[in-house]
């Protein structure tokens, strides 16, 4: 990945989620489900308006690269909570069986019309908005498992 796709995509999702995991008392982001599945939610969001307006202007990274991105940004939070590479392997697989059920029960949204705001005030250099913008579908997200979690605990 290259320094524009790591400053708009990858640091202010992690930099709001990593923020919505303290505020549940967490002291890791990458203990946090909700919050990881926050991360891959929205760093694959990111990534795919990304490729749709830049991927074609050749500056971006190859396209088996921004492939790997959603989960090298995981990777990169649990290595920094020092979890083991088998762990990482593992954790990341849950992560995407636990997306994919979220996205088959229609709990998380495909389409996240935020996240295009969020991605037009990257590009016009307002990170304060851009922030606020990913930082509400991260907390969306977030709510929208805790709540899908209760209702299933209760079932």
């Amino acid at each position: 990945m290259n320094s524009l796709e790591y400053q708009s995509i990858v640091a202010p999702t992690l930099k709001v989620c990593a923020s919505i995991a303290a505020s549940r008392n967490e002291p890791w982001l990458a203990t946090d489900l909700p919050c990881m599945l926050a991360v891959h939610h929205v760093v694959t969001r990111l990534l795919g308006i990304y490729s749709d307006e830049w991927g074609n202007l050749g500056e971006s990274s190859s396209s088996q690269a921004l492939d790997k991105l959603p989960d090298a940004t995981l990777a990169l939070v649990m290595k920094e909570a020092e979890f083991s590479l088998d762990a990482v392997a593992e954790c990341i697989d849950a992560v995407h069986r636990a997306h994919q059920m979220l996205l088959d029960e229609q709990v998380l949204s495909a389409q996240e019309p935020m996240l295009n705001a969020a991605w037009r005030a990257l590009t016009a250099s307002d990170e304060v908005s851009a922030e606020a913008l990913i930082g509400a579908v991260a907390g969306n997200v977030v709510q929208a498992v805790d709540d899908w979690e209760q209702t299933r605990t209760k079932q």
